[in-house]
């Protein structure tokens, strides 16, 4: 299933679909001014109010979400973004972006379940666009996330199953719950699991 998940992207960049295309150079200007926003869902972005007040030296992780969208946009506002995609075409439009437009990023090409490319707790915040329905089981990929995410760090993740955006939160020590959420009646059970399993 991996592999074919793989072709299918790479022959998806070629037709130009959607979710391959990247963003304008004016995009990336307005992003450097502050004026910025990505998409994770089709139809809406991600409340602005979901991520920190700054950008400036935050460790992004943008998993499965190639495409030369989310990441350069991250980039270009001030994080240290790091793109992880199955399919090297998407990682290729990434690639393109920053080049074009002067953005520092890293593009690491590999399965969203096996994030062994990194240590534990190395991200602030983990970008995640509606790319889990392509995985058997979703359970290793909660699983992977929890353990790169930092303690106080944040997910957020589009669920192609309930069509609802959400964040989840990784809660430092000593503040109660360890997990929260901003967001619409999203189960957390399966990334609660994760947790526990992961810390």
């Amino acid at each position: 299933m991996i592999e074919q998940n793989q072709k299918a992207w790479d022959q998806k960049v070629k037709t130009g679909a959607a979710y391959t295309h990247p963003v304008s150079s004016e995009a990336i200007q307005k992003a450097k001014e502050g004026d910025w926003s990505i998409h994770i869902t089709v139809d809406r972005p991600v409340p602005k109010h979901w991520f920190p007040s700054s950008l400036h030296n935050v460790k992004i992780l943008c998993l499965a979400s190639g495409g030369g969208q989310q990441g350069p946009i991250l980039a270009a506002a001030g994080a240290d973004v790091t793109v992880f995609d199955l399919s090297d075409n998407q990682l290729a439009q990434d690639r393109y972006v920053a080049e074009r437009d002067g953005l520092v990023l890293k593009t690491i090409q590999g399965e969203m379940s096996n994030l062994s490319s990194f240590m534990n707790e190395s991200f602030d915040l983990i970008v995640h666009p509606v790319s889990n329905v392509f995985v058997e089981d979703i359970q290793p990929v909660w699983q992977e996330c929890a353990r790169v995410l930092k303690k106080g760090g944040s997910l957020s993740r589009d669920s192609h199953i309930r069509f609802y955006m959400c964040l989840m939160m990784r809660k430092k020590s000593g503040e109660g719950s360890r997990y929260g959420i901003r967001s619409r009646q999203i189960p957390l059970r399966t990334f609660q699991k994760s947790r526990r399993t992961a810390g």
